[in-house]
C-alpha cells in the first residue's frame, strides 16, 4: 500500500530507488481519492502522509550538500598537486645557483688547463726540433758516442816492432792530441745546442696537476647539473601522475554528482505532486487537482541553494621551457662546454638516470562542467 511504499521510500539509501517509489505514490495517489474513507481514516493517513513527505524534502538538502562537500574535496587535489609541483619546482632550482658557480669555476679552470697545456706542448716541440737538428747535422752525428766514451777507451796501445820509446812516446802525444783536439772541436760545437734541450718535466707536471683539477671539477658541475634535470623531471612526472589521478576522480564524483542531482530532482518534483494532491485530498473534482498538480510540478527545478555546482577543474600546466638538459646527452654537452677552449677537449663523464618525461596531453574536462 501507499504507506507501506512511503516508508520504504524514507528508508531508502539510493536516491533514484528512492524517486522510483515517489512516482509510483504520486501516480498511485489518484486511486485513493476514489475510494469512500471514514475521516479519521483519511486524517491519519494524510498526517503520516505528510510527514514522510516534510521528511523526505527535508533529506534532499542534506545529501546534496554532502555529494557537494566531497566533490569539492576532490577538485581541491588539483590545487594540492599543483602546489607540490611548486614545491618541487623550487626546491629543484636550488641547484642553478650551485650550477652556474661550479660552471664559471670549470671553463676558468679549462682555460688554465688550455695555457699549461700550451706551455707543455711548445717545451716539447722546441726540445724536438733541437733534437732532430743534432741528428741532421753531420758534425754532431757522432758526438752523442763520443761524449759517452769513458777513460778506459783512451788506454795506450801496443808499440810497434823495433819502435823506441821515444818514437812510441810521441806516436801516443800526437794520436792523444788529436783525439782531444776533435773531442773539443765536436763540444763546442755541439755541447751548446745539445745544453739547449731542457727538461719539459715542470710544464708536464703542471699540465697534468691543471688537468686533473679541471676533470674534478666537471665532475662535480655534472653531478650538480644532473641532480637539477633529475629533480625537474621528478617534479614534473609527479604532478602528471597526481593530475590524472584527481582528474580521474573529479570525473567519477561530477558523474555521481549529476545523477544524484538529476534523482533529487525527480524526487523533488514527486514529492511536491504529492504535497500538492494531499492538500486537495477532500476535494470533488480530484482530476482537476491532478492536472492543477502536475501542471505545477511539471517545469519544477531545484532551488538554486540545492543544485550541486561543479565547476570545470583547472586546465594541466605544461613545463614553460624545454627540460634542462642531462649530463651524457648531446644538448648538455653543446649547451654548458660551448665556451671550453678547444685546446682542452672536455669528455662527458658521468651517466645521468633521469626519468623519461611524462607524455601529456590536454586532458578534456568532465562534461556537464561550469568553466
Amino acid at each position: 500500500d501507499l504507506l507501506s511504499l512511503i516508508d520504504q521510500a524514507s528508508q531508502a539509501r539510493d536516491a533514484l530507488q528512492e524517486a522510483r517509489h515517489l512516482q509510483v505514490i504520486s501516480e498511485s495517489l489518484m486511486g485513493i481519492f476514489l475510494k469512500n474513507m471514514s475521516k479519521e481514516v483519511t486524517d491519519r493517513f494524510l498526517h503520516h502522509m505528510k510527514t514522510q513527505v516534510d521528511a523526505l524534502q527535508s533529506s534532499i538538502p542534506d545529501r546534496l550538500a554532502a555529494s557537494q562537500k566531497h566533490l569539492d574535496h576532490v577538485l581541491s587535489l588539483f590545487y594540492k598537486c599543483d602546489a607540490e609541483r611548486l614545491t618541487k619546482l623550487a626546491f629543484a632550482d636550488r641547484h642553478e645557483n650551485e650550477t652556474a658557480s661550479k660552471e664559471r669555476s670549470h671553463i676558468l679552470c679549462r682555460r688554465e688547463e688550455a695555457t699549461a697545456k700550451l706551455a707543455a706542448d711548445t717545451c716539447e716541440k722546441a726540445n724536438a726540433e733541437l733534437s732532430r737538428s743534432l741528428q741532421e747535422d753531420p758534425t754532431c752525428q757522432n758526438w752523442p758516442a763520443l761524449k759517452a766514451l769513458t777513460a778506459e777507451s783512451a788506454a795506450c796501445k801496443e808499440p810497434m816492432e823495433k819502435e823506441t820509446y821515444e818514437e812510441y812516446l810521441e806516436r801516443m802525444r800526437s794520436e792523444f792530441d788529436s783525439q782531444l783536439l776533435l773531442f773539443r772541436q765536436l763540444k763546442n760545437v755541439c755541447s751548446p745546442r745539445e745544453n739547449a734541450i731542457v727538461s719539459c718535466d715542470e710544464d708536464k707536471i703542471a699540465y697534468i696537476q691543471k688537468l686533473q683539477l679541471c676533470n674534478t671539477l666537471q665532475q662535480h658541475l655534472e653531478k650538480e647539473s644532473c641532480s637539477h634535470a633529475i629533480e625537474i623531471r621528478q617534479a614534473w612526472n609527479s604532478y602528471a601522475g597526481c593530475f590524472m589521478d584527481a582528474h580521474r576522480r573529479y570525473q567519477n564524483e561530477a558523474a555521481q554528482a549529476q545523477q544524484l542531482q538529476e534523482a533529487q530532482l525527480k524526487e523533488f518534483q514527486a514529492t511536491k505532486k504529492i504535497e500538492c494532491m494531499l492538500g486537495g485530498f477532500r476535494s470533488t473534482e480530484p482530476k482537476e487537482v491532478l492536472r492543477k498538480c502536475e501542471e505545477e510540478v511539471k517545469n519544477a527545478k531545484l532551488p538554486t541553494d540545492l543544485q550541486i555546482s561543479i565547476p570545470c577543474p583547472p586546465a594541466y600546466k605544461f613545463p614553460a621551457e624545454s627540460l634542462p638538459a642531462y649530463p651524457g646527452s648531446k644538448e648538455y654537452g653543446e649547451e654548458q662546454y660551448a665556451n671550453v677552449p678547444h685546446e682542452a677537449p672536455v669528455i662527458q663523464s658521468i651517466h645521468c638516470p633521469v626519468e623519461k618525461a611524462a607524455n601529456m596531453s590536454q586532458v578534456e574536462p568532465p562534461s556537464g562542467c561550469v568553466k
